[in-house]
């Protein structure tokens, strides 16, 4: 289905503060290659974006709390999102698992609104400290029953804990031009 969505945006330093419900922490973006086909998801670049952007936050991939990819529901893409994600995100080190937070299992890929929406679910997921039931999943993605430290909410609710010094998490999001962006935002 088709979506729209807006934010509204507030400095950390305004007087009154109003209901931020996270901070924007850091931010990168890349492009994969101009020979790559429309569409096409490149794991290395989307881990590229995942690492630069925990390097502008100044945290820690273990500090994160939960991911929003920007597939879950599309095997095409999930494998090499989720490979390149799950290398930078997940691991040993982690003390909780890396929850997966998503909006297009439960209700559609929202077209053009896809990123804002991402945000959107994935900043009231940290500030509400829960992760919905991804309903429309209907069949298990493989590289996750490997995956180390990793949560996809099937059946329940997850629960995020607070890791470091807040509720941390990130949107990872790609185009059909080859553009990749990965943003952290963190609920204090």
């Amino acid at each position: 289905g088709e979506a729209s969505g807006a934010l509204v945006l507030q400095p950390e330093s305004a007087e009154q503060p109003g209901h931020a419900y996270c901070s924007l922490l850091g931010a990168a973006a890349n492009t994969n290659s101009a020979l790559s086909p429309a569409g096409f998801v490149a794991a290395d670049k989307i881990l590229q974006a995942a690492e630069d952007s925990l390097v502008a936050a100044g945290i820690p991939p273990a500090q994160l709390a939960a991911v929003h990819p920007h597939g879950m529901g599309n095997p095409a893409s999930d494998v090499p999102e989720l490979t390149g994600l799950l290398e930078v995100l997940a691991g040993s080190a982690r003390q909780q698992p890396l929850v997966l937070v998503g909006h297009k299992a439960n209700f559609g890929h929202s077209m053009c609104a896809a990123g804002i929406v991402s945000v959107i679910v994935s900043s009231t997921a940290l500030h509400h400290a829960a992760v919905p039931v991804h309903i429309g999943i209907q069949t298990k993605i493989k590289l996750l029953h490997s995956a180390v430290g990793v949560l996809l909410p099937t059946l329940s609710p997850a629960v995020l804990g607070e890791v470091g010094l807040g509720r941390a998490g990130s949107v990872s999001g790609t185009s059909v031009s080859g553009d990749n962006v990965h943003i952290v935002l963190q609920v204090k």
